[in-house]
């Protein structure tokens, strides 16, 4: 199949910085359409949306259109802020659908536009970082007018030019249990971004409103659903490769670290048998005994420094496992302690060592992990 250019579909709609992941990560630009299956969803979702535009010293137009919804709503947000005071600054607007969208006793797209855009202008007037609208358009429901729903859906798709190019957003709600799906499927291809229940989505199934209003709107759809298959596919591409990379970075450094630990392992452990040796030799005294020790103790300290790194891939890889072994906790401890020892004088510190009566000498368990632990707390 030949590969559809974005030049054969009209303008390319301009690709979001950012995936939207949350409802409150919305900005100025934005339309949304909020597709709900169930009331609860849509009256959390819009008290956040109203909640997070006046908390950000934004204008807020809430267009109603059910006292049941709006009550809801007012109830939630009044947990979190005065909104009488906001409406009383007028930071919030609480109008009905009669009021706006029905101003002239009949919907005029071109009407509820200008609306917006002097909404806009007395938002900037008045300081307000944008304004923040949404609305359930429930008066379609009952709307006689020739045309009313192809109307409105028209509204929508203008409206994006209206969002994207002005210093404001939008939520529109739909309820499943309300609309029809025919109908709905045509709002989900006016909006950019989707909310359905609580989940954000960059929409896959948006359609630009240049191609959208054109004379063929099937063959347009079919243009724009193919050409983001193909850029879908691209991306999976993409992350596929991006996975290999990432795993072939993963064992290369594994690699390099057990390299480098064996290189490194080899000559301390010939140190550590060395120490082994001249502790066997009676000539030695009990001055010359002790530095022995405290280079073994060293040497088994930098072993476990290496084991450190090595864990550090290994739980990268969830390859971890915890050793159940006989150990001396008295012996493991005072060993830690003797490493710290030499570092603490040449810093003018003390440390002195009592292990309590209860504490057991012998037990089971990671030795490696104790020394781990124990060297973690006594760094100095």
């Amino acid at each position: 199949m030949k590969s559809l250019k974005s030049n054969q579909l009209g303008p390319t709609p301009p690709q979001p910085e950012y995936i939207i992941q949350t409802l409150g990560e919305v900005h100025a630009g934005d339309h949304i359409c909020g597709i709900f299956e169930s009331e609860e969803d849509q009256i959390s979702n819009v008290t956040q949306f109203l909640l997070d535009g006046l908390k950000a010293h934004e204008k807020v137009l809430y267009i109603e259109d059910s006292e049941d919804m709006k009550d809801s709503v007012l109830n939630r947000m009044s947990k979190d802020l005065d909104w009488k005071e906001r409406i009383d600054t007028k930071q919030l607007i609480i109008t009905s659908s009669y009021e706006s969208y029905l101003k002239d006793g009949r919907f005029i797209w071109e009407n509820m536009i200008n609306l917006l855009e002097q909404l806009e202008k007395l938002t900037i007037e008045e300081g307000y970082a944008c304004l923040r609208v949404t609305a359930e358009p429930r008066w379609i429901l009952n709307y006689t007018q020739e045309d009313g729903y192809t109307q409105f859906v028209h509204y929508e798709c203008r409206v994006n030019d209206f969002f994207t190019q002005h210093n404001s957003m939008a939520l529109c709600q739909y309820s499943m249990n309300r609309w029809k799906s025919a109908f709905l499927l045509q709002i989900l291809t006016t909006h950019p971004s989707s909310l359905i229940g609580k989940e954000m989505f960059y929409n896959f199934y948006y359609i630009p409103p240049v191609e959208f209003l054109a004379n063929d709107l099937n063959s347009s759809k079919l243009k724009r659903w193919l050409y983001n298959l193909e850029q879908r596919k691209r991306t999976e591409q993409t992350l596929i490769q991006a996975k290999e990379q990432a795993v072939a970075a993963s064992k290369a450094k594994s690699n390099f670290l057990a390299t480098l630990s064996h290189e490194i392992r080899t000559p301390i452990n010939g140190v550590i048998g060395m120490t082994d040796i001249l502790l066997s030799m009676s000539e030695l005294n009990t001055e010359a005994v002790d530095c022995v020790d405290s280079i073994k103790s060293c040497g088994t300290h930098l072993i476990t420094v290496i084991n450190d790194v090595l864990d550090s891939a290994r739980f990268e890889s969830g390859k971890i496992t915890l050793e159940n072994n006989p150990l001396d906790v008295h012996k493991t401890v005072k060993e830690a302690v003797s490493i710290c020892s030499s570092s603490a004088k040449r810093k003018g510190l003390d440390i002195s060592l009592h292990i309590d009566d209860a504490v057991p000498k012998s037990i089971r368990g990671d030795v490696t992990r104790l020394r781990q632990i124990l060297g973690h707390c006594l760094k100095i």
